[in-house]
């Protein structure tokens, strides 16, 4: 038997338990659990005002390195970026349509570095709309979009809901949702089954069916995990509807 961790990672269970948490702690656990490829261009749906994102990275102090985080509202409206720099020995960020200008800043904290770094992005609407940014766990950015955005159209992008997350850059390798996970179907589609395991996280696309095979399904066949019992459904809402024996319905055309 394997336990398989991430990328290439894979412990094989012919040893001791003593030899096995060895080896445990030699694996960056922090990559194990919850970590999701990141494909760049990568857009995930994602409720950012629900709950926080998390983004794993091994870009450091003078790399070069930069990560563009793009937001987008229910239909795909821009809700402002972030710009994460790694061009010397300060870490620099910017905020699309928030800045007038096009620089960068550097963080007003000082930034913890590891070997793997992970970035934690906070976004609130209420009480009041801001920003949050932990790097390694550190709250290194804290921004009231109010009182720090100077460009004078920043609520027209900043105030949206985001519902997509989109990542356009190369630097990051995997990103992590710190949303509930999906413990099962929403209650009101009793009539629906699937042969997906729960839990599953937020963004895993679950396919749903009829329990008894003498409905008729009707709807989108495919919905997406939200959290809890809570599912995204692109089109209709689905559902299923007897058939009553003995009724057919008989399509034809003129000869």
């Amino acid at each position: 038997m394997y336990i398989r961790l991430v990328g290439n990672v894979t412990v094989t269970m012919k040893k001791s338990l003593s030899e096995l948490l060895i080896l445990f702690c030699l694996v960056d656990v922090r990559l194990v659990v919850g970590w999701i490829p990141i494909e760049v261009p990568d857009k995930v749906r994602y409720d950012l005002e629900a709950s926080p994102i998390e983004i794993k990275t091994r870009s450091g102090l003078g790399d070069g390195d930069e990560l563009w985080v793009y937001f987008e509202d229910t239909n795909g409206g821009y809700a402002g970026s972030l710009k994460i720099d790694w061009k010397d020995s300060r870490v620099y960020y910017y905020l699309d349509y928030c800045h007038n200008d096009r620089y960068s800043e550097p963080l007003p904290t000082n930034v913890p570095m590891l070997d793997i770094n992970v970035l934690r992005i906070t976004k609130m609407l209420e009480p009041h709309n801001r920003l949050k940014l932990h790097y390694n766990d550190v709250e290194v950015l804290d921004v009231k979009m109010s009182e720090y955005c100077d460009k004078s159209k920043w609520h027209q992008f900043w105030e949206k809901d985001v519902e997509f997350v989109e990542f356009l850059s190369s630097t990051s390798e995997f990103y992590r949702s710190l949303q509930e996970t999906c413990s099962g179907l929403d209650p009101a589609w009793s009539s629906l089954k699937t042969r997906t395991q729960f839990p599953v996280q937020p963004g895993t696309v679950v396919e749903v069916t009829c329990e008894e095979d003498n409905k008729l399904f009707m709807g989108s066949s495919r919905v997406t995990c939200k959290q809890g019992t809570q599912f995204y459904v692109t089109g209709d809402q689905p559902e299923c509807i007897s058939i009553k024996s003995g009724i057919f319905i008989t399509l034809s055309r003129d000869k």
